[in-house]
C-alpha cells in the first residue's frame, strides 16, 4: 500500500547524531527500515575530546550531501577517535542502507596542500534484502587533487551471496574488469577501473559505485556524483505548487480510485474513474484543438503573410451557421447537377459511369467504391506510390452475421427518407433507391478483408501495373479515374500501384457489371447519398444531425460505438488545420512550443537514448556483432523534437493557397479547399523525397520514425501536458512521455523479435524470452466485454514491458545526476512510485472501447503486464507474494 510521506528532520544533541526514520521515530541506537526494507544504523559516540572535530566532519558531510542526498545517508561509529589534523590518519566505519550490515572501510586521511580529508566509499546491492550480506573491504582508494587517476576496487568476499548489480551512470565493457565514466558536477568525466569478483568457481557481477568527498577548510567541492541507492527517499523532495502541476494532481486523483490496492489492479488504481475524467490523449487531442481554436480567433496576434489571411477567413465562414443554413440544400443541388442530376428531382441525365466516378475522386474528394491516395511503401525502396485501398463503408453491414438485420435496414431506410426530404426532393420515390444503396453496402461489405486476415496471409498490399488492375476490375477505367485524382503526375498503362486488397476489387468490379450497371438510376443514388456524409460540414446542420442519429441507432443495434459528437468549433478547426496545415502549423509551434520545452524534451530524450545504448549491454539474448549494430544505429538516429523543418520554413508568398476561392457558398468555399489541398499533397510528392517524408502534423500525437532517412519526429502537440512539461517532477515526464520515447526506440528492433530476424542471436534464448511475455500477459486477467490475440500482440507488449524498464532506468540515472526531486502533494505517492502513476496514466482508457483488430492490448494488460514484470514496482509498493503484480518469475526480454 502507499506510505505515508512525513519530514524528516535530524539534531545533534550532546554530541549524539540522532536520525528519525520515514515514521518520525527516533533511530538513535535501533536498527530501523526505510522504504526498501533495508536496515539503517545511526550511531556516532565520540569521547568528548575529539567530537568538535567529529561533529565538523559530519557537518561538512551534511552541507555535502544536502540537498542532493539523504544526511542520514552515511552513518559513522568508532569507538575510539583522536582529533583529526593535518599529519594524522585516523580510520572510521562508514555504513550505508544498501548494505545491509556491511562494513566498508575507507581512509580518513591528509593529502597535503588545502586538502584535510579525503573519504571514499563504495556500494554493493542486494538482491534478497531479507538476507544478511556479509563484512566486505575495500582496500585503499587514491584521489589526486579533483581527479581519480587510475582506480583499482578488490574485493574479498567472505562468503557467496547473490547479487545484483549497482548500476552505475555510464560504462563501457563488461560488468566485470570494465572501465566505468562518471560524470562530476562540474560536467567533468571521471573513469574508474574496477576488478573481477571471484569466489571459487563462480563469477560475481558487479558494478562499483564511487563517491569523493573532498574537505578543505573554505569550501566544500562534490567531485562525484554518481551515488546510486535502493531507495529514492534518500533525495530530498519538495512539494510543486506550480499551476502546472496543480493540473496535474487534479488529474491524477480525478482519474485514479485510491481505494483500490494497486498491487491487485493498478489499472483502476491510475485509471478506475477514466469514464469521468476521459481518456489523456483522448482530452489532449481535444485540448490541441482547442489551441488552435484560440489562435483562428485572434487573427491580430500574428503577422500574416500574403495568402495566410484565408485560413481565418475560411474558419469563420465555417463558424457562420445562421449563413450556412440560410443557403439550405441549394448549394448541394448544385453539385448534383454538376453529376448529372438526379431520377428523383426528374431531371436526370445519366453520365458514363466512370466519368461520374472520376469527378467524384478529382473534383469531390469522394471514393465510394475504393480509396487511392499517395503515400509511401513501408519496404524499401520507400518511393511514394498511388495505393488502392478498401473504402470507408458508411453502414458497416453484413446481413448474414446481423442479427438485427430487419431492423437496421429499417433505420437506413429512415436515414435515406430524411436526407430527400431535406434536399426537397418527394421521399415516397426513394424506397426503391434506398433499399438497393443498402443492399450495395452489403455487398461491398462482405468482399472486404479484415487487416488481420490480410496479415496472416501476408499479403498486406501487392505491385501491380495500372494495365494487370484493369484486367482483374475491368468495371472501372483506372488510367482515367487515377490520372483525373493525380494530376499532374504522369501515369501509364505500366505504372504500379500498391493494391491492398485485389480480391476485393474483384469482387466489387464483378458487382457494378452483372448487376448495378443494370440500374443506373439506384447506382447514382447511391453515390449521391454517399456524397452527402462526405460534405457534411459543409451543409445544413440538419444533415449533419440526421447521420449522427443514424450512427447512434445503429450503433445500439451492432454493438458498436456511435459516431462521436462534436460541437461546430471543433469541426470548423478540423478542417481549417487539413486545408492550410503550412500556415496552422508555423503558428502552433510558436504558441505551444518554446524553446525552454524544446531544449528538455531535448535532454529527455537523450537521457532515454543513451541509458537504451547502455541498457543492451544486460539484453540475454543478443550476440556482440548485434548489440554493437543496434547501439551504433542508436547513436546515429536523428531526432526531431516538436516541429518538423517544413514546419518552420516561411513561404512569404504561400503561393499554395492561391487557387484557394472563397464563396459565394461555404460548400464551394468548402470544394475548392479539397482540390487545392490535394493538388499541394501532390505537388509535395513529386518534389525531392525527403521533403514530405516526415510531415508530422504538430498538433498530432503519433510519433514518427522514416527508415530510409532513420529520423524520428515527435510532434510539439504530443509534448504537452499532461504527459510532458519541463517544471513537472522528473518521474511524471520520464514515466510518460520517457516511456513513450523508449517505446518508439524499441519498435525500430521489431525486427529482431520476429522469426529469423536474428540469425545470430541466442534464438533460444529469445524464444523463452518471447513465450515468457506471452504467458505473463495471458495470466492476466482481461477485461469483461473484450478479447484479443496475445500472439498478435506480442511485439507491442514486448514494446511496453522494455519501454518501462529504460525508461525507470534513465530516471534513475537523471534522479542521480541532479539531486533531488519534486513529488505531487497530497497523492502520497514517492517520486518512483509517482513514476509508476504517471506511466500508467498515458495508458488510461475505456476498455471497452477497445478495437477487436487493435495490435495493442487492452489497456489493463499495457498497464499490468510492464508492472508485473517489473520488480523495482513491487518493491516501491511492497507487493506481497502471491498478488498479481508480484508473479513468481519474471522475463528479460529487453
Amino acid at each position: 500500500m502507499v506510505i505515508p510521506r512525513k519530514k524528516r528532520t535530524y539534531h545533534n544533541k550532546e554530541d549524539k547524531l540522532i536520525g528519525l526514520n520515514r515514521n518520525g521515530d527516533s533511530a538513535g541506537d535501533k536498527e530501523q527500515e526505510n522504504e526498501c526494507g533495508i536496515l539503517l544504523d545511526q550511531r556516532l559516540k565520540p569521547d568528548k575530546g575529539p567530537s568538535t572535530q567529529l561533529n565538523k566532519v559530519v557537518a561538512l558531510m551534511t552541507a555535502l550531501v544536502t540537498p542532493s542526498l539523504n544526511p542520514f545517508m552515511f552513518t559513522f561509529r568508532n569507538e575510539k577517535v583522536q582529533k583529526v589534523t593535518e599529519d594524522t590518519s585516523k580510520r572510521i566505519v562508514l555504513r550505508h542502507p544498501a548494505a545491509l550490515r556491511g562494513e566498508h572501510r575507507g581512509g580518513l586521511s591528509t593529502a597535503g596542500g588545502t586538502q584535510l580529508w579525503g573519504l571514499t566509499h563504495s556500494l554493493l546491492s542486494i538482491a534478497k534484502m531479507n538476507e544478511q550480506m556479509n563484512p566486505y573491504a575495500m582496500n585503499s582508494i587514491h584521489s589526486k587533487g579533483n581527479d581519480f587517476g587510475n582506480i583499482m576496487g578488490s574485493y574479498k568476499i567472505r562468503q557467496p551471496g547473490n547479487y545484483t548489480p549497482f548500476r552505475l551512470l555510464d560504462f563501457t565493457g563488461r560488468p566485470t574488469s570494465s572501465k566505468y565514466t562518471f560524470l562530476s558536477s562540474q560536467g567533468k568525466q571521471i573513469e574508474a577501473n574496477t576488478a573481477r569478483i571471484t569466489s571459487g568457481d563462480q563469477e560475481l557481477s558487479y558494478q562499483t559505485v564511487l563517491m569523493v568527498v573532498q574537505i578543505n577548510p573554505k569550501s566544500v567541492e562534490y567531485n562525484s556524483v554518481p551515488i546510486k541507492c535502493c531507495s529514492s527517499e534518500l533525495f530530498p523532495t519538495a512539494p510543486c505548487k506550480t499551476s502546472v502541476c496543480q493540473d496535474l494532481l487534479d488529474l491524477y486523483l480525478a482519474s485514479g480510485n485510491t481505494s483500490v490496492a494497486p498491487c491487485t489492479d493498478f489499472f483502476s488504481f491510475a485509471c478506475g474513474n477514466i469514464n469521468r475524467t476521459g481518456s489523456p490523449f483522448q482530452a489532449l487531442a481535444e485540448e490541441n484543438k482547442r489551441r488552435v481554436r484560440r489562435i483562428l480567433e485572434t487573427p491580430g496576434s500574428w503577422r500574416l503573410a500574403p495568402g495566410e489571411e484565408k485560413a481565418f477567413e475560411f474558419y469563420n465562414s465555417c463558424m457562420n451557421m445562421s449563413a450556412i443554413e440560410a443557403a439550405g440544400a441549394s448549394p448541394f443541388r448544385q453539385v448534383i447537377e454538376e453529376l448529372g442530376g438526379w431520377s428523383i428531382f426528374g431531371n436526370w441525365t445519366p453520365l458514363d459511369f466512370n466519368q461520374t466516378l472520376s469527378l467524384l475522386m478529382s473534383q469531390y474528394g469522394h471514393f465510394p467504391f475504393f480509396r487511392a491516395y499517395l503515400k509511401p511503401l513501408p519496404t524499401p525502396p520507400y518511393l511514394p506510390v498511388i495505393q488502392i485501398d478498401q473504402p470507408e463503408l458508411d453502414v458497416l453491414l453484413k446481413q448474414k452475421q446481423e442479427p438485427n438485420y430487419a431492423q437496421i435496414l429499417r433505420e437506413y431506410l429512415s436515414y435515406l427518407n430524411r436526407l430527400v426530404t431535406l434536399l426537397g426532393g418527394d421521399p415516397t420515390k426513394v424506397g426503391n433507391d434506398a433499399s438497393y444503396s443498402l443492399f450495395i453496402n452489403s455487398q461491398l461489405n462482405q468482399f472486404l478483408r479484415p487487416g488481420e486476415q490480410q496479415q496472416a496471409q501476408g499479403k498486406v498490399f501487392e505491385m501491380v501495373t495500372i494495365d494487370q488492375l484493369q484486367r482483374v476490375a475491368p468495371a472501372i477505367d483506372w488510367l482515367s479515374c487515377l490520372q483525373a485524382t493525380f494530376a499532374p503526375m504522369s501515369l501509364s498503362p505500366s505504372y504500379h500501384v500498391a493494391v491492398h486488397d485485389l480480391e476485393y476489387l474483384k469482387n466489387m468490379s464483378q458487382l457494378i457489371e452483372k448487376d448495378l450497371m443494370k440500374h443506373r438510376d439506384f447506382l447514382q443514388s447511391h453515390i449521391i447519398f454517399g456524397l452527402v456524409k462526405t460534405l457534411s460540414p459543409a451543409l445544413d446542420s440538419q444533415f449533419q444531425e440526421a447521420h449522427r442519429s443514424l450512427s447512434q441507432k445503429v450503433g445500439e443495434l451492432t454493438g458498436r460505438p456511435p459516431m462521436p459528437v462534436h460541437p461546430r468549433w471543433m469541426t470548423c478547426v478540423e478542417k481549417t488545420e487539413a486545408f492550410f496545415e503550412p500556415t496552422l502549423a508555423t503558428l502552433f509551434i510558436k504558441e505551444t512550443f518554446k524553446p525552454s520545452t524544446h531544449s528538455a524534451a531535448m535532454e529527455l530524450f537523450t537521457t532515454i537514448k543513451d541509458t537504451f545504448i547502455s541498457h543492451l549491454h544486460t539484453v540475454p539474448w543478443m550476440d556482440r556483432e548485434t548489440r554493437a549494430e543496434a547501439q551504433d544505429r542508436l547513436t546515429q538516429l536523428q531526432v526531431k523534437m516538436g516541429p518538423s523543418e517544413w514546419a518552420l520554413k516561411p513561404d512569404p508568398a504561400r503561393q499554395e493557397y492561391d487557387d484557394v476561392q472563397l464563396g459565394p457558398s461555404f460548400l464551394q468555399t468548402f470544394l475548392s479547399c479539397v482540390r487545392s489541398r490535394q493538388a499541394r499533397v501532390i505537388q509535395g510528392f513529386l518534389q525531392p523525397f525527403s521533403s514530405h517524408r516526415l510531415q508530422v502534423l504538430p498538433w498530432g500525437l503519433k510519433a514518427s520514425y522514416s527508415i530510409p532517412d532513420h529520423v524520428m519526429v515527435f510532434p510539439a502537440g504530443l509534448l504537452q501536458p499532461p504527459f510532458f512539461h519541463p517544471g513537472y517532477p522528473r518521474a511524471v515526464n520520464f514515466g510518460a512521455a520517457g516511456s513513450i520515447m523508449a517505446r518508439e526506440l524499441l519498435h525500430i528492433f521489431d525486427q529482431l523479435l520476429l522469426p529469423g530476424g536474428c540469425p545470430a542471436c541466442d534464438t533460444r534464448a529469445l524464444q523463452k524470452a518471447l513465450l515468457c511475455l506471452e504467458r505473463l500477459y495471458a495470466a492476466l486477467p482481461s477485461p469483461k466485454g473484450t478479447s484479443f490475440n496475445v500472439s498478435r500482440t506480442l511485439l507491442e507488449d514486448a514494446a511496453d514491458a522494455g519501454a518501462l524498464a529504460i525508461a525507470l532506468k534513465a530516471y534513475k540515472k537523471r534522479l542521480v545526476l541532479f539531486r533531488g526531486e519534486t513529488i505531487l502533494p497530497n497523492l502520497d505517492l514517492s517520486p518512483r512510485q509517482l513514476f509508476f502513476r504517471s506511466y500508467a496514466q498515458v495508458m488510461c482508457r475505456d476498455p471497452s472501447t477497445q478495437d477487436p483488430q487493435d495490435i495493442r492490448s487492452p489497456p489493463t494488460l499495457r498497464v499490468h503486464g510492464p508492472l508485473s514484470d517489473s520488480p523495482a514496482f513491487t518493491r516501491h509498493f511492497r507487493c506481497p507474494q502471491g498478488a498479481l503484480l508480484n508473479p513468481p518469475s519474471r522475463c528479460q526480454l529487453w
